[in-house]
């Protein structure tokens, strides 16, 4: 006889309660699954074929060159292109604190030791040789 703590595995009765019990739990878990994404959604902005949550916003910085960097460097880490400090995939702000504001126009973000990933002391704002001051 299969016996655990006292109930009978082959009782049809608790077999289906177990059953249903699971049952519940599934429906349960996917309205909360829904209700969840419902809400995130409703957080998000679809902006040029991307979703932003409204945190990524609020620094009033979203035209600035850094950010429009900062967010390139985010989809190259998240399709796994490049390694990106872990601190800066998250929050703009934190990258523009170590970033600064680029110096001029003709300024570009550059990777320092391409064995590294980006991360602080490992970047700079570098200007073309050249191009500075009219020079062509």
């Amino acid at each position: 006889m299969n016996e655990l703590n006292g109930y009978f595995l082959h009782d049809p009765g608790i077999i289906e309660f177990a059953y249903q019990l699971v049952r519940e739990y599934d429906e349960h878990q996917k309205e909360q699954d829904k209700l969840a994404r419902k809400n995130r959604k409703a957080s998000l902005k679809f902006t040029k074929g991307r979703w932003f949550s409204d945190d990524r916003i609020k620094h009033g910085r979203r035209s600035a060159p850094e950010y429009r960097v900062w967010d390139n460097l985010v989809q190259r880490a998240k399709s796994g292109k490049i390694v990106l400090h872990g601190p800066w995939t998250e929050d703009f702000m934190t990258f523009y604190k170590h970033v600064k504001k680029r110096p001029g126009d003709k300024y570009r973000f550059k990777l320092v030791d391409k064995n590294k990933p980006y991360e602080p002391g490992n970047v700079e704002w570098v200007a073309p040789k050249g191009k500075l001051n009219g020079d062509t």
